[in-house]
């Protein structure tokens, strides 16, 4: 099935589906640098996206839906690249002792997955009940819902809670008010940045620090974070009542800087008064960047109060909070 519209539409229509299947909204100068990073080999005339916005385009569903499942991927919405189809396919043949019907009831199958209440063209509900049981089946028709074009649903693998503005996590000082409540960093953002880590140094700075919180709340610490600014050489406290050596009590100071400007050994010089003047039992420095050998090494002589998070570090982090949802 081809499509055939002003190029405006395709823009507008895709911007707008990313945002109902994310939940991530993004602008177009955004979603064009995803595509022209993943398709640098293509002809520049093949870029849908460019040129005169009310030029008429025609596309095929199939090549448009690619391009979605693309960005998909590359914000971290879904886990791989593949179609609604091949998810279905590969489905069958784990499953291949229930599906015994000819190519053309498989072919219905693929089309009408995510709609198992149809009868499918199997005309037997014995079977269809057989297979609407099958274990992975709900998250194969959610993984499809996701990825097709032409299902515009909101996505019910969790409660809908609006679109979030990927430009908050880097312009915006705040949590924002659709992040599921108790918590200080967005999902959706979290999954953005482990696909998209090199954005870690681009964050605002306050954004990092929430994503730190995060990651220490989901370790089972309990999180106080301090004001944006005079928060007295730190920014949050992590305490936990199960320490082995009795309560622990965690002063951590986060740098979200580029990695070509590491935090120096004054800045960690600094946060180890701080440390003692807090009695603390342990001082961490969180950083998307890297330390000098000075400040590493002053920390290493310290290592069982002071240590360091950098940005290899932060990274497993994301590894964490997303196998961790």
């Amino acid at each position: 099935m081809r499509v055939t519209n002003k190029r405006q539409y395709f823009i507008d229509a895709m911007l707008e589906l990313i945002g109902i299947k994310s939940g991530l909204g993004i602008f177009e100068d955004k979603m064009v640098s995803i595509l022209e990073e993943d398709f640098t080999a293509l002809e520049e005339s093949s870029y849908w996206w460019k040129g005169d916005r009310l030029e008429i385009v025609s596309m095929r569903a199939e090549e448009y839906e690619s391009y979605f499942i693309v960005i998909m991927n590359k914000i971290g919405a879904i886990p791989d690249r593949k179609s609604p189809s091949e998810l279905v396919f590969k489905f069958c043949k784990q499953h291949g002792e229930y599906f015994k019907f000819d190519k053309k009831d498989l072919i219905l199958f693929v089309k009408e997955v995510s709609k198992l209440d149809m009868a499918i063209g199997l005309n037997d509900q014995e079977l269809l009940e057989e297979y609407k049981s099958l274990t992975g089946i709900d998250k194969l028709i959610r993984e499809c819902r996701r990825r097709d074009i032409l299902d515009w649903n909101i996505p019910d693998s969790r409660d809908w809670d609006g679109i979030i503005s990927l430009n908050e996590l880097f312009n915006e000082e705040e949590i924002p008010i659709s992040t599921t409540s108790d918590h200080y960093f967005d999902q959706r953002f979290i999954n953005y940045l482990y696909v998209q880590e090199k954005d870690l140094k681009n964050i605002h700075w306050r954004q990092f620090e929430y994503l730190t919180a995060e990651f220490f709340k989901r370790k089972g610490f309990h999180i106080k974070i301090t004001p944006a600014r005079k928060d007295g050489g730190k920014d949050i406290i992590a305490s936990k009542d199960s320490g082995i050596l009795g309560p622990d009590l965690i002063i951590i100071e986060c740098k979200r800087h580029s990695y070509d400007n590491p935090v120096d050994i004054q800045t960690v010089k600094a946060f180890w008064t701080t440390v003692n003047d807090e009695g603390a039992t342990k001082g961490l420095i969180a950083t998307t960047s890297h330390l000098t050998r000075d400040a590493k090494d002053y920390c290493n002589v310290r290592k069982y109060r002071l240590s360091f998070a950098e940005s290899e570090n932060v990274k497993r982090w994301l590894k964490f909070l997303v196998e961790h949802s």
